[in-house]
Order: structure tokens, then C-alpha cells, then sequence
């Protein structure tokens, strides 16, 4: 329980200091997925598709960051956020499962993409909103990164990529949950 509150009261300080004009947004977001359970619905694609036992490997892990990623105006630009993100979640423990999640009508033009950028990190497309839907992940695009604990239950919530308090705390989280 102390944990628990530890958590909720750091994650807001964190979002609040990243944000003015949208905070009490965050605030409500954040206090609203704390704790909710993450559900992987089927069907799903798996990018690249060679890649499916490495994608089962992340889905048995006990804890796991989730990025979910929608509405790109540029793939290219996406995607090479996208490297430095596995690369920023890999920076935090080589036990953490990454997931990342993608929403798009074309998930042929996006595995060439990803192909072209030579990306193998195993990636989970949507061709439908079902994991948002479900999910309840019509918060903002900030909020669409989290981690999950054991139990597929976010414990924290935001991007730790171009946040250094925020990726501490997802390093202490990731060790205190551990233990």
C-alpha cells in the first residue's frame, strides 16, 4: 500500500512538472489507469512476423513497459523515435519486457518501413482500435506509455524518453517491484 501511494504521488509530481497547460488532464488521466488491468486483444499481427517467439517471450515477462502508438504524420520520423525509445527501456534493465504497440490501417507499408530501418524489436499491430477501445486509452499520447506489473496492471504512467526523473523512477520501480 505505501508502495502504492509512493507511486501515484511521484508519477503526478512528474507529470506535473513536464506539463502547464494540460495538468489537471494528466493528473485525472494518470489517477484513472493507476492500477488498471491491460488486456492484449486478439487478433493482433506481429512485425516482423519471423519474430513471433521473441514476441511470446516479452508477453511471459512479469514486468513490462507498454508504448501504444497511433496516427502517425510521418512513419519515418515515428520510427526512428521509435529505436531510441527500445534502446532508452532496454537503458533500464535487460529483464524488462518493451511492448510496443501499433495502431494502423496499412500494416504492410509499416513492415517495410520497419524492415527498412532495420528495426527487430517485435512490434504488435492493430489494424482496428480494439486496444484502445478496450483498454481505455483515449488519453493523451504521453499517457499511452506505462509499465505493468506482474499482474498486467499499470503502476506507472508517462514517457520516461525525454524525461530523466521520469526514467528513475521507472528504473526504481522496475527494481523495487523485483524484490
Amino acid at each position: 500500500m505505501k508502495y502504492t501511494i509512493y507511486m501515484i504521488f511521484l508519477t503526478i509530481t512528474v507529470s506535473l512538472l513536464a506539463s502547464c497547460q494540460e495538468e489537471s488532464r494528466v493528473i485525472e488521466e494518470v489517477k484513472d489507469m493507476y492500477g488498471r488491468k491491460v488486456t492484449f486483444v486478439r487478433p493482433y499481427s506481429s512485425i516482423p512476423n519471423t519474430k513471433t517467439l521473441a514476441l511470446d517471450s516479452i508477453m511471459s515477462k512479469d514486468i513490462k513497459a507498454v508504448s501504444y502508438l497511433e496516427n502517425f504524420s510521418c512513419t519515418d520520423c515515428a520510427l526512428n523515435k521509435l529505436a531510441s525509445r527500445i534502446e532508452i527501456i532496454n537503458s533500464i534493465d535487460k529483464d524488462l519486457g518493451y511492448l510496443i504497440i501499433i495502431r494502423t490501417n496499412d500494416v504492410d507499408e509499416l513492415t517495410k518501413h520497419i524492415e527498412n530501418k532495420g528495426i527487430a524489436h517485435p512490434i504488435i499491430c492493430y489494424q482496428t482500435d480494439a486496444f484502445k477501445v478496450e483498454n481505455k486509452l483515449d488519453v493523451l499520447a504521453r499517457n499511452r506509455t506505462f509499465l505493468l506489473d506482474k499482474n498486467d496492471r499499470i503502476v506507472l504512467v508517462g514517457e520516461p524518453f525525454n524525461n530523466e526523473a521520469l526514467l528513475n523512477l521507472y528504473k526504481k520501480a522496475f527494481t523495487q517491484m523485483q524484490e
